[in-house]
C-alpha cells in the first residue's frame, strides 16, 4: 500500500479545490433553469399522461364495440367505467404537471412546503418496486392548489435548496401558521 504524504501547501490546495467544486455545484444548483426544475419534479409524469390518454381512448372504443357489436351490456359498462377512471387519472396528472410548470416558472407562488416519508405497509410495497428512500414533498400554492411530488432524497434536497434561494418567504413546517408570533 502506498500512502501519499501531503505538505501543508498541498493540503491547502486540496481544500481549495474541494471548496471550488462545492461552490460550482451550489451555483449550478441555484441557477437551474425552469425546464430543469420541471423535469426534476415530474420525472416520468408526461409519459404517464400520454399512457392514460391512450388507455382512455382504447377503453372507450371497447365500450362502444361491446355495446353495439357484441351486445354485451356488462362489458360495455365495465369498459366505460375503466375509460372514465383513465380519463380522471390523466386529468389529475395533467393538473400536477401544470402545477410543476407554474412552480418552475414562478417559485414565488409557493407559500408553504413540507415533506414526509412513506410509512408502514406502503413503504414496504414501494421498496419492492425500487422506491426505497422516496419522500413526499407537498407544496401549497397561492392560487389555492396543492401538489404532492414523490422524489428521491437527493432531488428533494436539490429542489428545497433551489426553492429556498428563489423564494425566501416560503414556510417550511408541518403545520402552517400565518402569524409566526403565536
Amino acid at each position: 500500500m502506498v500512502f501519499l504524504e501531503l505538505s501543508p501547501a498541498d493540503s491547502g490546495l486540496c481544500a481549495s479545490v474541494i471548496q471550488s467544486v462545492a461552490a460550482t455545484n451550489q451555483e449550478t444548483l441555484l441557477n437551474m433553469q425552469p425546464l430543469e426544475v420541471f423535469r426534476l419534479l415530474t420525472r416520468q409524469m408526461p409519459k404517464r399522461v400520454i399512457c392514460f390518454q391512450l388507455c382512455s381512448l382504447a377503453f372507450m372504443a371497447c365500450s362502444i364495440m361491446a355495446l353495439f357489436y357484441w351486445r354485451s351490456f356488462p362489458w360495455a359498462i365495465t369498459a366505460f367505467l375503466t375509460s372514465f377512471l383513465s380519463t380522471m387519472s390523466w386529468v389529475l396528472l395533467r393538473q400536477k404537471c401544470i402545477a410543476a410548470w407554474k412552480i418552475s416558472k414562478n417559485p414565488q407562488i409557493v407559500y408553504w412546503a413540507h415533506s414526509r416519508e412513506f410509512s408502514g405497509a406502503l413503504s414496504r410495497r414501494l421498496a419492492f418496486y425500487g422506491m426505497r428512500n422516496y419522500k413526499i414533498l407537498t407544496l401549497h400554492l397561492r392560487d389555492g392548489h396543492q401538489s404532492e411530488f414523490h422524489l428521491p432524497p437527493d432531488n428533494v434536497r436539490k429542489f428545497t435548496d433551489w426553492l429556498s434561494e428563489r423564494n425566501p418567504s416560503v414556510k417550511w413546517d408541518v403545520y402552517y401558521n400565518p402569524d409566526p408570533t403565536t
